[in-house]
Formats: C-alpha cells, sequence, structure tokens
C-alpha cells in the first residue's frame, strides 16, 4: 500500500481528529506530517526557496503567509519522496472529504500508465478535453486532461518518485501557489480520477485556499451539514451547472412571486 500523508497544523486538532476518524473508516494505514506555519517562518528560511521579485513582477502580489507555508509543506513532501527513494505516495491537506472508493485507484497504482506524474484524487479543472485512459472495476475511471488549461486543486493527490522530482525543480524559484505547479499538466504527465473522490470539506482552510467550486461545496455544507457524508452528493452539487439551475429556479420563483402580489395589491385598491 502507497504510503499516506496528511498536512496538518499542529494547532488545527479538529482537523486532525476529522482526519484521523476518516482513516479509520478507511482502514488507510497513514501520518500526519507537521504543516508548515508560514507566519512562523524566518525571513532566511523563505528566502531560500520563494521569490519576491518574481512574484510581484509576474503576478503583481506577493504570497500571503498561508500561500507560503502551504507550499514549503508540498514541498517537503516531495523531497521526503526523493531521499527515502519512495515509488509514489499519497498526498492529503487536513480539510478533505474522502470517498470510500479512493481505495481503489490506491490499490491499483500500479496499473496507472508508465508515464504517470501525479495524478489528482479531485480537481477544479479547465481542460479542452479529457480522454479516458482505463477503469477500476468500472467504478472509478482514470482519464488524462488534453489541450490548454490548468487544475486547481491539493487537497488529495497521489505522486510519484519522477513526478515528485519534477515538481522540486519547478518550484526552486517559488512565485505562485503550489497548485499552479502541482496543475501543470503540460509540463506534468497528469491524470485525474473520475468521479472525484476527494473535495473540501469547509470553506476555512488554515494551509492554504480555496476554489470557487469548493466555496459552493462549503455553502451546501454550512446549509445542510449532514451531506459531509455524501461525497459524491457534494460532488454533483459542487458542479456549477446545477448550482446555476437552482439559483435560476429560485430566481423565477422570486419573480413570479413578486408578479402576484403586485397583482394582489392592484385588485385590493381596485376592489376598494
Amino acid at each position: 500500500m502507497l504510503p499516506v500523508r496528511i498536512i496538518n497544523l499542529e494547532t488545527s486538532t479538529e482537523r486532525r481528529l476529522h482526519m484521523q476518524e476518516q482513516m479509520a473508516a478507511l482502514g488507510l494505514d497513514y501520518r500526519i506530517f507537521p504543516a508548515v506555519n508560514g507566519d512562523l517562518l524566518t525571513q532566511d528560511e523563505i528566502d531560500e526557496i520563494y521569490s519576491a521579485d518574481t512574484a510581484l513582477s509576474r503576478r503583481g502580489r506577493h504570497l500571503s503567509p498561508g500561500e507560503i507555508g502551504c507550499a514549503f509543506s508540498h514541498i517537503r513532501l516531495y523531497q521526503e519522496i526523493l531521499d527515502n527513494d519512495i515509488e509514489a505516495m499519497v498526498i492529503l491537506e487536513d480539510d478533505a472529504l474522502v470517498d470510500k472508493m479512493v481505495l481503489l485507484p490506491i490499490e491499483e497504482y500500479r496499473d496507472f500508465p508508465k508515464d504517470w506524474d501525479i495524478v489528482f484524487l479531485g480537481y477544479n479543472i479547465r481542460a479542452r478535453s479529457l480522454n479516458m485512459v482505463q477503469e477500476f472495476h468500472g467504478k472509478v475511471s482514470l482519464k488524462q486532461p488534453k489541450g490548454l488549461g490548468h487544475i486547481r486543486f491539493t487537497r488529495g493527490y497521489i505522486v510519484s518518485f519522477e513526478g515528485a522530482r519534477k515538481l522540486l525543480r519547478l518550484t526552486r524559484n517559488l512565485h505562485r501557489p503550489i497548485d499552479h505547479y502541482t496543475g501543470k499538466y503540460r509540463l506534468l504527465n497528469t491524470y485525474i480520477v473520475d468521479p472525484q473522490l476527494v473535495l473540501s470539506a469547509d470553506l476555512s482552510s488554515t494551509i492554504g485556499y480555496q476554489e470557487k467550486k469548493e466555496k459552493e461545496v462549503g455553502l451546501w455544507l454550512r446549509i445542510f451539514p449532514w451531506l459531509k457524508h455524501c461525497p459524491r452528493a457534494l460532488n454533483f452539487l459542487g458542479r456549477r451547472g446545477p448550482i446555476r439551475g437552482i439559483l435560476r429556479v429560485g430566481v423565477a420563483i422570486r419573480y413570479r412571486a413578486g408578479r402576484l402580489l403586485c397583482a394582489c395589491n392592484l385588485l385590493s385598491r381596485r376592489g376598494r
């Protein structure tokens, strides 16, 4: 079985418990990896890998301490892979919501394409196409994104030794959030699982930042907390299509109700 690392700030005890409960339910062996707190890094430590000038010139802003700490945490895990000659590793962040079917790609990783660098277990993706590669027991598919685009997600993924080596090279002059590097599928041999097996559990990440879809998922969790036990339902609700559809229905109902109220008021005045 692949080694599993969970990135968790020492002070985030509730998140640690959240992940421990999920791992116990899945029967996965894991290790908590102490997340890097960007606020506690010295300037010398930051300057070793982060290029403030490049960030400002290319992105128009500096990375936040949280973004720097998040990136450092993932980078240190890549270094662990190389230092210990680890074939591949599962990396999870402590706000991950993990579906039980995640065991399929983890157990069948030796059947991945020979050139694979990274397999995303969850994702926010923009791609022209997704090419089917293989299926695991007819339940989970492995697909490869093609065309211009990117993936923005670090809550859960599997990275190979070669993928870790490439990512260490890409992040030598760090000036973007870490998912801007992991998501460069034109530079990495990248694959995704379908359906998504890892989602973000809520809005307030302590080790990274959120994307629009995750905010929608977080909104549903606030309204219906029990949905945290139904990752695939959350996956459906987090898609922009259904959300927009539901919002359109709400707007239509509000519009018709408003017109009905106006008509009632008009009839009431005439009755007088």
